[in-house]
């Protein structure tokens, strides 16, 4: 029964659901005295893995300076990681599952190509169209990452020393959390690097929509619920119709234009 279990498909409410009748058919077969014990009570369904991490309530963003302190103190075979993270806004997974294919670093347009993410030991297409997404790359980091370039365009472009993908939590464990408790910064993880790049980003006004977009996310109202908080202001300014009228009635009239031959005067016809 657990096997079976373990082979239906979906998020965990659709396989509770599917696994429902076969509770009720052993609790009524044990109301009925055929069997003396219900064994579906024992049966787990377990919680569905995440595929991709998603966006959580704790939205704290670094100051520039604690960015600043954070990045200058991670070791340099780290650096271009962590600056990736800093300007691009990608999820941690995101970053993992990057090949040298997936950087346009020539051209006027330089860009990073979200594809897939390397999560829990496992690779994972993004979970919907939105995940699929180019991010624009500035030109310091273009410059460090050019002069990181191998010749395979397959390679990972953050192998661990064994040349295979790294995990997250031991990247956690060995670099970040060390790195954050020196900075003072210890309630920080992988995800402030995200947050802190969307609050930048509405600190310099970048329009809604294409901070969505940058972000992978399926529609701007669920950036605007995430990131509110950032935008200046908790009530909207009372707006002045006297100042909007006068505007609009203080702008210069076009001279008057009569071009009826009748109603010129004789000298002018």
């Amino acid at each position: 029964m657990q096997r079976y279990v373990g082979q239906l498909e979906g998020a965990y409410g659709t396989r509770s659901n599917q696994f429902k009748p076969v509770r009720v058919l052993f609790r009524c077969a044990v109301v009925e005295g055929i069997v003396k014990v219900n064994p579906a009570r024992e049966i787990v369904v377990p919680q569905a893995q995440k595929i991709q991490e998603d966006d959580d309530e704790n939205t704290r963003a670094f100051s520039r300076q604690e960015l600043t302190v954070v990045l200058g103190l991670v070791p340099a075979r780290h650096g271009p990681l962590f600056n990736l993270l800093a300007t691009t806004g990608l999820r941690i997974s995101e970053a993992l599952g990057l090949r040298w294919r997936d950087l346009v670093l020539e051209g006027e347009r330089p860009a990073v190509k979200v594809r897939r993410a390397w999560v829990r030991g496992r690779w994972h297409a993004p979970k919907s169209k939105h995940g699929r997404r180019e991010i624009a790359l500035p030109q310091d980091l273009v410059f460090q990452l050019r002069g990181a370039r191998g010749a395979d365009p397959e390679a990972l472009l953050f192998p661990s020393a064994a040349g295979t993908p790294m995990h997250a939590r031991n990247l956690r464990a060995r670099v970040l959390d060390p790195v954050c408790e020196e900075a003072g910064v210890s309630w920080a993880g992988f995800h402030t690097f995200r947050h802190t790049y969307a609050s930048m980003m509405i600190a310099n006004s970048v329009p809604l929509v294409p901070l969505s977009r940058a972000l992978g996310h399926h529609s701007p109202v669920f950036t605007l619920s995430v990131y509110t908080h950032l935008l200046d202001g908790d009530e909207a300014p009372a707006l002045d119709l006297a100042t909007v009228t006068t505007a609009v009635t203080t702008q210069p009239a076009e001279p008057h234009r009569n071009d009826d031959p009748a109603e010129l005067p004789e000298s002018a016809a």
